[in-house]
């Protein structure tokens, strides 16, 4: 079978924001139309999604890109957070301190507002997404701050 390739049409980076998680819904009753009202749970979700898609925007625009992405794309996400104070001491980072966090915001749930948030301003449906690699890491020691960074590529044989 032959291997997929992609190019990297698009690079993302927002730095010191804190990213939102969706997918958690609750419902809240029926609408005047007889139609289910489910909302978000995540209070921070609609401004994280609206910082994502006006740096998406803006990077678009600085590439000379200004239409979606069409056909099969590769998303790369990388989310960097903080490492937590407890994580040192006077010598600096301890020893058994954690590699990777293994905290909330499960990582899962941090794709899906990136997906959410970019589909209509970066491509047109979540479902052109057909490969994909994402992390969750600690950042630098000099830097420790949040850091989001986003990779999208089209994909062609």
């Amino acid at each position: 079978m032959d291997e997929c390739q992609y190019s990297r049409g698009l690079g993302i980076a927002i730095s010191g924001i804190k990213p939102a998680t969706a997918g958690s819904k609750k419902f809240v009753g029926v609408g005047r139309n007889g139609k289910g009202i489910i909302i978000d749970t995540c209070k921070s979700g609609k401004s994280w999604r609206r910082i994502l898609q006006k740096e998406a925007k803006l990077c678009m625009q600085e590439e000379g890109n200004h239409s979606l992405f069409s056909g099969p794309i590769n998303l790369e996400i990388i989310f960097t957070v903080p490492r937590p104070k407890k994580h040192f001491n006077k010598k600096g980072l301890k020893q058994n301190a954690p590699l990777m966090p293994t905290t909330r915001p499960d990582l899962t749930k941090l794709v899906r507002a990136v997906e959410d948030a970019l589909t209509n301003v970066v491509w047109g449906d979540d479902r052109q997404i057909c490969s994909c690699k994402h992390r969750k890491e600690y950042a630098e020691l000099t830097t420790n701050q949040y850091l989001t960074r986003i990779f999208v590529g089209k994909m062609f044989l």
